[in-house]
């Protein structure tokens, strides 16, 4: 019977492999989400203060004029563009999809909402108007129009109002989405100063 016989300079060159590696992992740091980005939380707070400012005008309006979407078009328009650009900044850094997927949700809410203001859902939604809305966003136009996930083409829903159930809802489902993205950048801006003190 062979024996196998372990050296003294066998194991002390194992034991340092082992603690070099050790020495290693401990300086190497394992980054899966994309680092904290200023710019994100500044236009996600823009955008906060625009949809309160939104809910806030539809709350204290006298008259169903001030109420429609003809009225609210212009916020419509500003949030399509404010979430564009979002849109295309969080895409832009690496590592970042959870921020992505709920730029993406923001985009879809506001959307839905432009929508249900202009009446242009009027029966469950379809496969096909969930994947309008989610490929084409937010329609800031007067009109229903299918290919953003309108139930029917129809020309003009200016004068058409969002009922209080339904703002209460959407305000709250929104919101939910915007503290989630805001949420995410904090624990990346608590994680870098958490990477920056080693």
């Amino acid at each position: 019977m062979a024996s196998s016989r372990i050296t003294k300079p066998r194991v002390a060159r194992v034991l340092a492999v082992l603690g070099a590696a050790c020495l290693l992992q401990s300086c190497t740091t394992i980054q899966l989400v994309s680092r904290y980005d200023e710019q994100t939380e500044t236009d996600v707070t823009a955008i906060q203060t625009d949809i309160a400012t939104f809910f806030v005008k539809l709350d204290t309006a006298l008259t169903p004029a001030e109420r429609s979407f003809g009225a609210s078009q212009d916020f419509y328009s500003r949030e399509a563009v404010a979430i564009a650009t979002l849109s295309q900044r969080v895409a832009a850094i690496p590592k970042n999809q959870l921020t992505i997927a709920q730029v993406e949700l923001l985009k879809e809410n506001i959307a839905w909402l432009a929508l249900l203001h202009k009446g242009c859902v009027t029966a469950p939604l379809t496969a096909a108007q969930k994947t309008a809305v989610a490929d084409n966003g937010i329609d800031p136009s007067i009109a229903c129009r299918t290919d953003y996930g309108a139930s029917a083409d129809l020309p003009d829903q200016s004068k058409s109002t969002l009922t209080p159930l339904v703002a209460g809802s959407a305000h709250k489902l929104i919101d939910q989405g915007l503290v989630a993205i805001l949420t995410l950048e904090m624990a990346k801006k608590r994680g870098d100063s958490a990477d920056s003190g080693k």
